[in-house]
């Protein structure tokens, strides 16, 4: 049987943006580039440091339901999601009290480094690259 109708080429999958603030976009940048809150690693060499959200399960969110912007802390990516006892692997409770980390604490600290720091960090190059 012969086809009638052409075929529909399909266009690369774009990226789509959501409505982020650029203080959001601004403490993200800011996250990625502190050492990770478990094993203390740099964001050098391949070695990624990722955004973590935070506070899901005391928040009542659900799988695939990112909480705020606000709670993020800064994770590589094998104590985020790779190792068996990553974030993902163990669950925020159990990852927290094995890795002995006090999240309230650790989100406060890092939000008054971000207010000390983003005056004089917003304007630097490292900023310009997620």
């Amino acid at each position: 049987m012969i086809r009638r109708t052409p075929l529909k080429t399909r266009s690369p999958m774009k990226r789509r943006l959501k409505n982020v603030s650029f203080e959001e976009l601004a403490y993200r940048r800011f996250i990625k580039l502190q050492l990770c809150e478990c094993c203390g690693i740099a964001p050098n060499h391949g070695i990624r440091v990722e955004a973590a959200h935070t506070g899901g399960i005391a928040q009542g969110k659900g799988t695939g339901i990112k909480t705020p912007w606000k709670g993020m802390i800064p994770l590589c990516s094998f104590c985020h999601r790779e190792a068996s006892n990553s974030y993902h692997g163990l669950g925020e409770a159990a990852f927290c009290w094995q890795n002995s980390i006090d999240l309230p604490a650790v989100i406060a600290r890092l939000r008054e480094a971000y207010g000390a720091a983003s005056g004089a960090c917003l304007s630097t190059k490292a900023w310009s690259v997620l």
